[in-house]
């Protein structure tokens, strides 16, 4: 279904089309991605236009949370279906340092546009931990700067189709993960291959 959405740009009016209906993710995905564009529109503020929310029309897979599990990325390099994502070049280069293969992980620029099967977001959260911890304070709304936080992690979670999983090296204390914990499932013993 498409939305249309009139504006006008030089005098010109001009219909924006807006493809609403979702099929490349999962129906959890899908709700998890509408329900953090709605955080962020809450504690930032949009650019002028609100954000749409998608409908999903795949309905089978799985959002876990866990915590870092070296052998599970191990594994995932192994699986053309699933690749890694971290939010920088920095937190990528210290991650390689850490694994066997060198392939199949993402900075954020890199995964644009891309999508997997099965995606691991590494520490999307826990790499930004005081800015988020700022932005949840609501000493940043309307401060555009830190909406960068925002589309780290949409852009993450949303290269999914079937299945994402959340490895954070800090859950306990993570202020994103608590306003997303009706959308995680808590599970350590995570098998990636269908």
């Amino acid at each position: 279904m498409l939305t249309e959405k009139p504006y006008s740009r030089n005098n010109k009016k001009v219909n924006i089309k807006i493809l609403s209906k979702n099929y490349r993710s999962c129906k959890k995905i899908v709700d998890l991605a509408n329900y953090f564009a709605e955080l962020r529109s809450s504690y930032i503020g949009n650019l002028g236009s609100d954000d749409y929310k998608e409908i999903a029309i795949q309905k089978d897979g799985e959002v876990n949370l866990t915590g870092i599990n070296l052998p599970l990325l191990e594994k995932a390099q192994n699986d053309a279906n699933t690749a890694i994502v971290v939010s920088d070049t920095k937190t990528k280069a210290e991650l390689l340092e850490q694994l066997n293969n060198k392939h199949r992980v993402f900075s954020i620029q890199e995964i644009k546009g891309l999508e997997y099967s099965n995606i691991i977001c590494y520490n999307l959260s826990s790499t930004y931990k005081s800015q988020w911890e700022k932005i949840f304070s609501k000493a940043t709304k309307h401060d555009q700067k830190y909406r960068k936080y925002f589309n780290i992690f949409y852009v993450g979670i949303t290269r999914a189709q079937e299945n994402l999983i959340i490895m954070e090296s800090n859950i306990e204390n993570n202020k994103v993960l608590k306003e997303l914990h009706n959308f995680l499932t808590p599970n350590n013993n995570i098998n990636i291959t269908k």
